[in-house]
């Protein structure tokens, strides 16, 4: 029994010298090739709008093929969408093939085009990128905090190159338009008119600065031109460029009649119609304002959250709640309340000039740019000007 300390010990110190030895991760070959797969955006679903890209490992020597995905998610999630919703949801590496992605991505499945770049790399830079790879993959660190902007699946793959090589991979800076977080999101956003005006109004004050070369690498397309001119100890780090399915598309262009602008349009002119007929028949029906004061309280609601209550990053300073009042929520109950009326006086004549300062603001001095007051919002602030001069008038 006396020799059972001296064995726990020995066991403790075993223990410790081989935790502390690295991972034994498998050496690559010389005909070992690193690839930077890029899978150009579609018009379908919104998650397709950006692209996405991925990093493609081919060994013929030691017979395996890998490709490595940042952009997976579980939809058994427990709380998945109150998690997407708050910027929480876990996103994970995933290791597949490229036969996989050839099928999930090519002419059965999302019609998309792939394009692969077999890229300039060292054996000793292989292995090293290949190795942080694989530790990105082990079940500790293969989950991370999905940030669509500053931590994606295109960012991962810049980040691991350039730690795998350093010095050596160097960013020349051309090829890519530098704008803002906002401005190159509207960019891939041209046939998704909904989707466009719904996150310009969800997103605020941090994803209109302007962004690094680096940061634009955001977009999968942007990290394959970055590739395309970046140099690898002088020489090209793009060897050869290949395209691996192209995509077939329609060239019948669609009309969405029930776009933002002809949607808030109609509105328009509606609530003008109805505001004459309300004045010459010296009406005061307030079923309309009702609706449009508890819609915008919701907005308004919807982006306070948004900026206090999530983890997005980007939604935070939110210029748009300047005119979306939370507060509408409750004004809209009240509206028809001869008891309030005093309040309601004071309350809309400063709605009205905090409008009108957003207006002036927005087209004369540039404060608040076009992306976010899109034009469907300037037909809103006429409504708004409209309703609530009808209203003070009347009272």
């Amino acid at each position: 029994m006396k020799k059972l300390p001296l064995l726990i010990c020995l066991f403790l110190v075993k223990f410790t010298v081989f935790s502390q030895q690295p991972y034994p991760y498998q050496q690559l070959s010389p005909q070992a090739t690193i690839s930077l797969i890029t899978i150009d955006r579609a018009d379908e679903e919104l998650f397709q709008s950006f692209g996405h890209s991925e990093v493609f490992v081919y060994d013929p020597i030691n017979g395996f093929d890998k490709v490595y995905s940042w952009g997976s998610f579980d939809f058994n999630t427990e709380g998945f969408y109150w998690k997407f919703i708050r910027g929480l949801l876990p996103y994970q590496l995933t290791i597949s093939n490229i036969s996989t992605t050839l099928l999930a991505y090519g002419p059965q499945y999302e019609n998309r085009s792939i394009v692969q770049q077999t890229l300039n790399l060292s054996q000793a830079q292989k292995q090293r990128v290949y190795e942080l790879m694989e530790e990105n993959y082990l079940p500790q660190n293969r989950t991370y905090a999905y940030k669509f902007f500053q931590d994606n699946c295109s960012t991962r793959i810049r980040d691991v190159f350039k730690k795998g090589m350093g010095d050596s991979l160097t960013f020349i800076e051309k090829g890519i338009e530098i704008g803002t977080y906002r401005s190159l999101m509207n960019g891939k956003l041209p046939n998704t008119p909904w989707a466009k005006f719904g996150m310009n109004l969800a997103i605020g004050n941090p994803s209109d600065k302007a962004l690094s070369y680096a940061q634009t690498m955001y977009l999968p397309d942007n990290l394959f031109k970055a590739f395309a001119h970046a140099k690898a100890v002088g020489k090209p780090f793009a060897n050869e460029t290949k395209t691996l399915f192209t995509a077939q598309k329609s060239d019948i262009a669609s009309i969405n009649v029930f776009s933002p602008n002809n949607i808030f349009s109609s509105i328009g002119i509606i609530a003008l119609l109805l505001t004459i007929y309300q004045y010459l028949r010296k009406s005061k029906n307030r079923v309309f304002d009702k609706i449009l004061l508890f819609s915008i309280g919701l907005v308004g609601v919807l982006l306070t959250f948004l900026w206090f209550f999530t983890s997005h990053g980007v939604t935070m300073y939110n210029w748009n709640l300047v005119w979306a009042w939370p507060t509408h929520l409750i004004t809209a109950f009240l509206i028809s309340s001869k008891k309030h009326t005093r309040y309601l006086n004071y309350y809309f004549i400063f709605y009205l000039v905090a409008v009108i300062l957003a207006f002036i603001l927005g087209n004369f001095f540039g404060y608040f740019k076009n992306e976010i007051f899109p034009t469907p919002i300037y037909i809103l602030f006429l409504i708004i000007a409209v309703r609530v001069s009808f209203y003070l008038k009347n009272k």
